[in-house]
């Protein structure tokens, strides 16, 4: 989730992933690694977090190699668009106010963790959620941010860490939601 602001600046996720990569980079010689070959993975939105790496400069020098498999920055699921907006909506649906971003996040952030996940059930659209993504990756403003330009304009500006990367693409990747779609159908 994100307000477009410092109340809950968006990608919280790949924030972990960078804390992850920091521990990575820092201990992996404990567990016979090596702290100078670190290789990233992924699958679907997993693929597209590796690609993420590559442009954050939350990352830089944490990795230097990665694999993404079925999933990139570029794929229409993989940027939030109108994250404020989306917020907003699951705070109406939960009576919160919407007016001041602070009292809003206050107001869900006291709210049943349940209550807050069916609510954002309803911003639910099939096809722009695939794979299942409703607050994933966004642009942030502000300070440190670990996306601060939209993705594409990141690429055609080669604004990207320049490091070994292998796209790939699964056979059957995607199929799972499709027959979810038609597995009711007369």
């Amino acid at each position: 989730m994100s307000t477009e602001d410092n109340e809950v600046s968006g990608n919280n996720g790949l924030k972990d992933q960078v804390m992850a990569l920091k521990w990575i980079k820092n201990n992996i010689k404990y567990f016979g690694g090596n702290p100078e070959s670190i290789t990233l993975t992924g699958i679907s939105a997993g693929g597209a977090s590796v690609h993420y790496h590559y442009l954050s400069p939350l990352s830089r020098g944490l990795f230097h190699k990665g694999l993404s498999q079925s999933g990139t920055v570029i794929q229409n699921w993989a940027l939030v668009k109108h994250p404020l907006s989306k917020a907003q909506t699951v705070a109406r649906n939960l009576h919160c106010p919407t007016n001041s971003t602070k009292e809003m996040v206050a107001c869900l952030k006291k709210t049943d963790a349940k209550k807050v996940i069916l609510s954002m059930t309803k911003l639910y659209n099939y096809f722009e959620s695939i794979p299942f993504v409703i607050f994933g990756p966004v642009i942030e403003k502000g300070n440190n941010p670990f996306l601060p330009e939209h993705p594409y304009k990141m690429l055609k500006d080669g604004n990207v860490y320049d490091l070994p990367w292998i796209a790939a693409n699964v056979k059957d990747e995607g199929l799972f939601p499709t027959a979810c779609r038609y597995l009711h159908d007369d």
